[in-house]
């Protein structure tokens, strides 16, 4: 056999045996029994570990900006050290608070009959490496009517974007009027009611890499109580605004952040 011929060979068997690596890859993340998830939803992929992703027809959706009427398929899903996406068989699918305003069946499907006013929590239980895992989600339907805030989550002194984090929209008597998740790339986009005017994030979900606080344009914020809150950018009922900044988590390798600095 030729040279040339036998160099092919070996290129080619090298590659077949890489791609045969890469093919089998590894599991997602922890297996732990419980746990909230942060979906996967945008244009980039999620860190490697088990989610609750929601479906409106072929289309992934924010579970905090639901409509009533919707028919939305919840999935649980794996995501793998490259980025593969699985579907896992999930089972006990069950809603908490939901009191007759939205319905789940065995096989995840969700239907959002009426407003319930506040969060509904999603709850599925899937086997991951031979171990039984739960995930939560919190679900919540838009207002109808109101002003699109947008807006992008990094790490503090980074352009790494933050997903699933749970953005809330308060107005001053603090009672949530919308709510938002960030996706794989960092952003969040709600629909909030003309009353809102800060925004709270929701502790649980900040990723243990990260404190719960913020920081904005040089200034330190809370992310809960009803004091030292982010402000909104001034809404436009029917329209859209963004944060003109990105809002920034302190790392926890940076150390514990200063108290809030900006409070009425």
């Amino acid at each position: 056999m030729k040279k040339d011929t036998l160099t092919t060979i070996k290129w080619v068997s090298a590659f077949v045996a890489l791609a045969i690596i890469l093919g089998c890859g590894g599991g997602g993340g922890g297996t732990s029994s419980s746990g909230s998830t942060s979906g996967g939803f945008g244009n980039g992929t999620p860190a490697p570990g088990q989610y609750l992703e929601f479906f409106r027809g072929f289309t992934r959706v924010d579970p905090l900006n639901l409509s009533v009427g919707d028919s939305i398929s919840v999935q649980f899903v794996n995501y793998d050290v490259v980025g593969r996406r699985t579907v896992i068989t999930g089972a006990a699918w069950s809603l908490t608070n939901a009191n007759g305003h939205a319905t789940i069946n065995s096989v995840g499907g969700l239907s959002v009959t009426s407003d319930p006013q506040g969060y509904v929590t999603v709850t599925g239980v899937a086997n991951v490496s031979g171990q039984s895992k739960t995930l939560n989600q919190d679900i919540y339907v838009s207002p109808s009517t109101g002003t699109h805030v947008k807006g992008k989550i990094l790490a503090n002194n980074s352009n790494v974007p933050v997903a699933g984090i749970q953005v809330e929209f308060v107005d001053n008597g603090n009672n949530l009027v919308g709510a938002a998740l960030t996706d794989s790339n960092g952003n969040f986009d709600g629909t909030v009611g003309n009353g809102a005017n800060r925004i709270k994030l929701k502790p649980s979900s900040v990723p243990v890499a990260y404190f719960a606080a913020i920081k904005y344009q040089g200034s330190n914020y809370a992310v809960t109580g009803n004091a030292c809150l982010l402000s909104l950018p001034t809404l436009i009922p029917g329209g859209t605004v963004s944060f003109p900044s990105n809002i920034l988590l302190p790392r926890q390798q940076d150390g514990p952040p200063p108290p809030p600095t900006s409070c009425p």
